[in-house]
């Protein structure tokens, strides 16, 4: 739960791996796939988990343990994305 612009995000075709000769390419290919197949099944369970833990750290203006700080992560996405639109 990093906020990241969608500027910097590549898409991975993750068809071009499955049919790759390089075996170490197929075998990403499946340890993508499962972990995807794993996060489609817990998708309702994993987003509800995160908004509790990033509403929490908002409401009471400090960082829980062992998470990231996301009011500092989420300015500097910002600041980010305004430098590479002054660029």
């Amino acid at each position: 739960m990093i906020p990241v612009p969608l500027s910097v995000c590549t898409k991975v075709d993750l068809e071009k791996l499955k049919n790759s000769p390089k075996s170490e390419d197929v075998q990403y290919y499946q340890l993508c796939e499962k972990e995807y197949q794993f996060c489609l099944a817990q998708k309702s369970s994993i987003i509800s988990k995160a908004n509790c833990i990033y509403d929490k750290q908002k409401e009471e203006q400090r960082v829980l343990p062992f998470h990231c700080n996301f009011m500092v992560l989420e300015d500097i996405c910002d600041n980010y994305i305004q430098q590479k639109s002054f660029e």
